[in-house]
């Protein structure tokens, strides 16, 4: 009986882990185990260009925050591959994706044995969005022997926030826009461009412009894969049953009168008589 007090106790304390708690969540997912499905489409036309899926591999606390392990895998396109990355979670809730550790992953894919010198900083995704807020840009470059790869946004203003509509479902979102470059041989791109983050998850729509702000292309995330079911639930069933499996078989028999009921628990160290 003790042991089964003690796991429907477990239970109950764990379920804040199925069900998403009153704290402040950062613009980023931190469930280990989750995958995230975007899918990009040229505007006007609607074909697929390019998918993309982020799968959360790991959290390590580190003296300066969370440190989320997570893989970037994009089908197609100059940076295309798996890309292993991390984003830092500070105390404050605060996101920071690493872009010089972003631009060595891109070139090491292209050029697998090249030496190459990287520089970056960070793209900051604040905890808490604030319409009109001017956020820090970001830069990351890659210098190898016969070129370098520059990518680089700036100019980035926080918009609104809004409620949008994916295939993955409807979220609040904060709407961020802002200026990208990329300086690459035979490859040189300069748009503006608008992401909506969502607490707990990271970006959810992503919009490119051209310089003359005509709608290039529209990426939204389109499916989530979590494993709290699996992870969490089953092995918490498991535990509760194992007590109850243990124990000796019992026989109950009851009564019920008019106005109310006894129950007896008769227990047997035999089989059912």
């Amino acid at each position: 009986m003790k042991r089964i007090i003690l796991c429907i106790a477990f239970v109950l304390s764990c379920l804040p882990l199925l069900a998403d708690g009153p704290e402040k969540k950062p613009h980023f997912c931190i469930e280990p185990g989750t995958r995230l499905y975007y899918e990009r489409h040229r505007a006007g036309t609607g074909q697929l260009t390019q998918t993309t899926e982020i799968f959360i591999e790991s959290i390590e606390d580190t003296p300066d925050g969370k440190l989320v392990h997570y893989t970037l895998t994009l089908s197609r396109g100059l940076f295309g591959g798996e890309h292993h990355l991390t984003c830092l979670i500070d105390e404050d809730g605060n996101a920071y994706m690493d872009f010089g550790a972003a631009a060595q992953s891109f070139v090491r894919n292209m050029f697998p044995k090249a030496k190459m010198t990287v520089s970056g900083t960070s793209a900051v995704m604040p905890q808490t969005f604030i319409p009109g807020e001017t956020l820090p840009g970001a830069r990351s470059e890659a210098v190898l022997s016969f070129c370098s790869i520059l990518v680089e946004i700036f100019d980035r203003e926080v918009l609104r926030h809004e409620t949008v509509t994916t295939p993955a479902g409807t979220f609040p979102c904060a709407v961020v826009f802002f200026r990208k470059v990329e300086d690459a041989p035979f490859h040189k791109r300069d748009n503006w461009e608008e992401d909506y983050y969502t607490p707990g998850i990271g970006y959810v729509r992503h919009l490119v412009y051209g310089k003359d702000m005509k709608l290039i292309a529209v990426e939204e995330l389109v499916r989530i894969e979590r494993p709290t079911i699996k992870r969490i639930l089953l092995p918490l069933l498991l535990l509760c049953a194992w007590p109850l499996a243990a124990q000796k078989p019992v026989r109950v028999a009851c009564t019920l009168p008019a106005f109310s009921r006894h129950c007896r628990l008769d227990r047997q160290s035999a089989a059912y008589g």
